[in-house]
Order: C-alpha cells, then structure tokens, then sequence
C-alpha cells in the first residue's frame, strides 16, 4: 500500500471506510433495492443510469446535451442511455421548434407512469428506512447532511 492509503487508514481509525464512499454506496443500495422492487411489481427494467435520466424528465422536457450537462457525462453517452429507454415507449424525442436540429426529450405516459411507481418505491424505502433508525436519528442524519451540503 501506499504512504497516502496508510494515512488514510490511521485518519480514519476504527471507522469502516470514508463518508463520501459510504454515501455513495448508500444511494447505490438504496437505488438498486427500489429497482429490484419495481421488477417485482412488473415494472419495465431499466438501468441505474438510464434511471438517472428518467429523473433528469421528470419535471419536463430536456435537450440531450441538458441532460449530459445535469449528469456530467458525455452527450453520447446520454444517448446510448436514451435509445432504450425510446425503444421501449418510456421517453419520447421530438424536434425543438427553436432549433431544427435538436431534439427535446420527455417522459411518455408510460415513463411518466413508471416513475410515479419509482416515487411510491422512495416512499416505501424512505419509510422502511424511518423505521429502521427511527423518526428522531433520520431527521439528525438529514440535519447532518443539508450541513455537509451548505459547506
């Protein structure tokens, strides 16, 4: 190991890992087990990435570079995550009377529909995990999070 990963491990003592990498594997976890839920419930399945653009057209409409921009990933990328997500009725694509060129992206009723059943899985997860920790230590953990958010 490096000198820099024997740092780490003494500035973390006898924590289990970062707090940025137990954040991240948290949404993970949390993302996957609500994906794994909606495929029980008969859901269309669709990738976490994919899902990640279903949220980006969740409130509207976007560009495909709007997109890539809000995920910070290449507009190619996004389309590989789109052609799908279009092939199974979930996003549509029309012209932007602005400009001729472009393409607007938006939820069908049926992507639209799914991601109501994507919310009502939040829901029962969130509450699942309320439950879990309690009313008291979820409001702390989102107390200590909205500080993390504001540095």
């Amino acid at each position: 190991m490096s000198e820099t990963v024997d740092k780490l491990w003494k500035f973390l003592g006898d924590e289990p890992d970062t707090l940025v990498r137990m954040l991240l594997r948290a949404e993970k976890h949390l993302t996957k087990r609500s994906l794994e839920e909606m495929r029980v419930s008969g859901a269309d399945a669709f990738t976490e990435s994919q899902l990640q653009v279903i949220r980006q057209l969740c409130f509207g409409h976007a560009r495909t570079t709007e997109i890539a921009e809000a995920l910070d990933i290449s507009k190619q990328a996004v389309s590989q995550l789109l052609s799908p997500l279009v092939e199974n009725g979930l996003i549509e694509q029309v012209s932007d009377e602005a400009d001729g060129r472009a393409k607007i992206n938006r939820l069908t009723q049926k992507g639209s529909d799914l991601f109501d059943m994507l919310l009502v899985q939040t829901m029962k997860m969130e509450q699942k995990v309320r439950d879990q920790l309690g009313r008291e230590k979820v409001a702390e953990v989102k107390s200590a999070l909205a500080a993390i958010l504001e540095a």
